[in-house]
């Protein structure tokens, strides 16, 4: 049996920052962006590496990015970009 990979850390990241900077107009993400307004500008600085993250803020990354898997209502296989996400 196949396993399948989750997506690690540092391209969540990138795929959350990319959220943050360029999807504000995306009309199924307006809610998701709304609720998570910590997480995703954490995963951006995490993204540029601009901050070291404490626990707490790996946790609020975390649940930023389980709520865009519910938000899409996919599971995470892996992705490399959002456009990946979207398109599934």
């Amino acid at each position: 049996m196949m396993s399948i990979e989750p997506t690690l850390n540092p391209k969540k990241y990138e795929i959350l920052a990319d959220i943050f900077i360029n999807y504000h107009d995306e009309e199924r993400l307006t809610d998701y962006i709304s609720y998570f307004d910590l997480g995703l500008p954490l995963a951006y600085a995490a993204n540029e590496q601009i901050v070291i993250l404490t626990a707490d803020a790996e946790k609020l990354i975390e649940d930023a990015w389980r709520g865009l898997l519910d938000a899409l209502e996919i599971q995470d296989t892996g992705f490399d970009d959002i456009d990946q996400m979207l398109n599934i």
